[in-house]
């Protein structure tokens, strides 16, 4: 594997206003990608929310109507739009700059009362999470059905929905990153395929299993459910090494995969990989670094304990014969763990090259 590695995460929230669910897959998909794009009309529409304050008029309604619901503000919203398209049909200029600013008006109001109640939502949601990784470069959030709908039979989640079923298709045919689904969208994607509107690309096909296996693995660490986005980008740069072989690591043990990143046998298969393969191979390299550091350690205290020998306890040694064999044994027994120690050493860089290091290394890191 070679060149840049992004993920394309497709997450849908199940009835309820928090980015829990895209936050758990960015931080597992920024450890194991370079950078991540993500699709959530979730992660959107708070997006469009913190933004409202500099939205232009349209935007602004069109924000209005798709947050109202979640707010209790709907009756209001819909007023709001059928002066929004009356405005649009006055003939008349001087009165459609008044009926205009009448709206931009009230549509302030409309929102002072609902300030509150945006700032806890956001705050509640995880947004400033999120936000973190896209000021970081690490993240864009791709648009979903932005715009506000010509027909009034079409309401912005129609529109929406629309739009990220395109957008799966996208990611499954023709997207250059690895696709990463949640359980909502990867049902959308499995139904899509089913009826023939998807037909998926065998490549990205594979890359979604890697993607999936390795968030799978990642998110298993006992560090991993705790950790900030904030350590999780923190903890990037000192898993670069061992990174590369991670990755084809996962590669190595999808290879006997048979289902579709979209599947919900997929995660049974990373189950029964990660209970044969994975977490033994890492219980025995952690069981190999204790020994190997356990050692490196004794053999430096035993280095010290010589050294102080040579220069002081030789000198008494020689004045008492009778305890010089002792002191050679306590010599020769330093020796030896001291050449044990350097032996410990090689075989630690050895042990950092094992092909799951990276999983204990994270685990390290995101504890830090």
């Amino acid at each position: 594997m070679s060149g840049v590695l992004e993920i394309a995460i497709a997450a849908v929230s199940e009835g309820h206003v928090s980015l829990d669910n895209e936050l758990r897959l960015i931080k597992a998909a920024l450890l194991y990608a370079d950078s991540v794009v993500l699709f959530s009309p979730t992660a959107q529409i708070l997006d469009d929310v913190a933004a409202l304050g500099e939205a232009s008029q349209a935007d602004r309604l069109n924000v209005l109507i798709e947050t109202a619901p979640m707010l209790g503000r709907a009756e209001e919203a819909e007023q709001l739009v059928h002066m929004y398209r009356s405005v649009n049909l006055m003939k008349n200029e001087k009165q459609r700059v008044l009926k205009r600013m009448e709206l931009d008006h009230l549509l302030d109001q409309a929102w002072v009362p609902l300030q509150a109640s945006v700032d806890r939502m956001l705050a509640e949601a995880g947004m400033q999470e999120l936000l973190l990784a896209v000021d970081e470069g690490l993240l864009e959030v791709r648009q979903i059905g932005r715009g506000f709908p010509e027909s009034a039979t079409i309401s912005i989640y129609d529109d929406m929905a629309a739009s990220f079923a395109a957008s799966l298709t996208d990611i499954l045919t023709q997207h250059s990153a690895y696709p990463l689904f949640d359980s909502g969208s990867a049902e959308l994607a499995a139904a899509m395929v089913r009826d023939g509107l998807i037909v998926p690309n065998a490549i990205q096909n594979r890359h979604g299993v890697d993607a999936a296996s390795a968030a799978s693995y990642i998110e298993r660490l006992p560090t991993f459910e705790s950790a900030t986005m904030q350590e999780v980008i923190d903890a990037r740069a000192s898993l670069s090494r061992p990174l590369q072989r991670f990755r084809s690591a996962v590669r190595q043990v999808g290879a006997t995969f048979e289902s579709q990143p979209y599947s919900i046998e997929l995660q049974r298969e990373i189950d029964d990989a990660w209970d044969l393969t994975v977490d033994p191979e890492l219980q025995e390299l952690r069981e190999d670094l204790r020994n190997a550091s356990y050692t490196r350690l004794l053999g430096r205290r035993a280095s010290r304990s010589m050294s102080g020998l040579t220069a002081t306890g030789l000198i008494v040694g020689s004045m008492m014969m009778g305890q010089i064999p002792d002191m050679m044994a306590m010599l020769g027994a330093a020796s030896l763990l001291t050449g044990a120690a350097y032996d410990r050493i090689d075989e630690l860089e050895e042990l950092k090259r094992q092909r799951f290091f990276f999983l204990h290394a994270a685990e390290q890191a995101l504890d830090e």
